[in-house]
């Protein structure tokens, strides 16, 4: 009896373990079953030559609902570089362990007191903070209403972000581009995956920088923006803008989705400030299903300086957010390509060479000893004689 009870405790301390570290993953990882009827749309996120022959993919990949795509392996992808199918020599999934660095830009204007929408922006965002790894991952604070006015260090702390969000006020204009700026700053500074999720309820109208200084700061960076649109639907309906309570214009969808395809993110919208819980995390879901492939390219004709690669993933037809990844060898890679064929031959060449020298050199010693036993006969001879 006493045995059962110890390897019931048992059973249930480990149940517990196990549920420990369901609940310390940062998002829901699943492996996706790929079918043949299925369309995978790719992402590409970066595609690096530096190493050449060895090429760097960084994607992400996503099925028709816009979901993103886990548990890909090197076994579900093939790779063809114009004509040539490629050999993988390396694949994961980049979150598992590279830091996860996240700037969380949170509007708290005036309008954000509608309908309790900082409250649940505030709730959305400590949920977020609340699944973070804090063994390798952080997350930057950037507040905005008139101007930027909180701005917390990268940090794993989560007691200390809680702290700075649950202080911001709600009031005044909206500088979401001065806040979009200091995010972009911030975050560069720092290595790993780096990603900006922007909320905000309206346009700009209180920011010293302009929509086209961020779109191009943002390009700069490399880091990609997403932008959560409160109060706009998805089907492009136009938000009035007020300053004062007097009319200014107004806000689309589709201006805010074109911003951030330029950042190199996404826009969500909701017409509830109650869906915001969901909005973020569906978005740590892509931040966090970011994958890298290393493939060696067959083609070292260095005449060939652009190349264009084409992804199959399983069964599935593929497609592509834009066009297909492509990428140009840079000045220094062909300079090095160049000199490549001239070391095929050299290095052949050099061996052969020594061996004909050493050849040489054996066959000189043998010419010098016969010369000496022409020209000293008297050693022979003596030799002979001894004997």
């Amino acid at each position: 009896m006493k045995k059962i009870n110890i390897e019931k405790n048992l059973l249930i301390l480990l149940g517990l373990f196990l549920c420990s570290l369901s609940v310390a993953q940062p998002v829901d990882v699943r492996k996706t079953r790929i079918t043949a009827g299925d369309t995978i749309e790719l992402k590409t996120l970066q595609i690096n030559p530096e190493q050449f022959p060895r090429v760097d993919v960084i994607f992400r990949a996503e099925n028709q609902k816009k979901e993103p795509i886990w548990g890909l392996t090197s076994d579900d992808m093939t790779v063809i570089e114009e004509v040539d199918t490629c050999q993988i020599i390396r694949f994961e999934l980049l979150s598992k362990e590279m830091p996860v660095n996240i700037a969380l830009v949170t509007d708290h204007s005036g309008s954000m007191e509608v309908a309790n929408a900082f409250y649940n922006a505030q709730s959305g965002i400590a949920k977020l903070l609340e699944n973070l790894n804090t063994d390798k991952d952080s997350v930057l604070i950037v507040g905005f209403s008139n101007g930027v006015d909180v701005v917390t260090p990268l940090t794993n702390d989560i007691e200390l972000l809680n702290r700075e969000l649950q202080s911001m006020r709600v009031f005044g204009a909206t500088a979401f581009y001065d806040a979009l700026s200091t995010a972009i700053d911030s975050i560069q500074q720092h290595s790993g995956i780096r990603a900006i999720i922007a909320l905000t309820d309206g346009e700009d109208n209180s920011s010293r920088y302009s929509r086209r200084q961020i779109i191009q700061k943002g390009k700069d960076s490399g880091v990609p923006t997403y932008i959560i649109g409160l109060g706009l639907s998805e089907q492009n309906q136009p938000q009035a803008l007020t300053i004062l309570g007097l009319l200014t214009g107004f806000i689309t969808s589709d201006y805010l989705s074109e911003f951030a395809d330029e950042l190199g993110g996404e826009a969500y919208f909701t017409t509830s400030s109650e869906k915001l819980t969901d909005i973020y995390h569906e978005i740590a879901l892509k931040v966090y299903s970011i994958y890298l492939l290393t493939y060696t390219s067959e083609n070292m004709s260095p005449a060939d300086t652009t190349r264009i690669v084409d992804f199959q993933v399983g069964t599935a037809t593929t497609e592509y957010d834009k066009d297909k990844a492509k990428y140009t060898l840079s000045d220094e890679i062909l300079e090095r390509m160049g000199k490549l064929p001239l070391l095929y031959i050299a290095i052949p060449l050099g061996i052969i060479t020594g061996i004909i020298l050493l050849f040489g050199l054996a066959k000189k010693d043998d010419v010098e000893d016969d010369i000496n036993l022409e020209t000293n006969p008297s050693v022979t001879d003596a030799d002979s004689e001894i004997g």
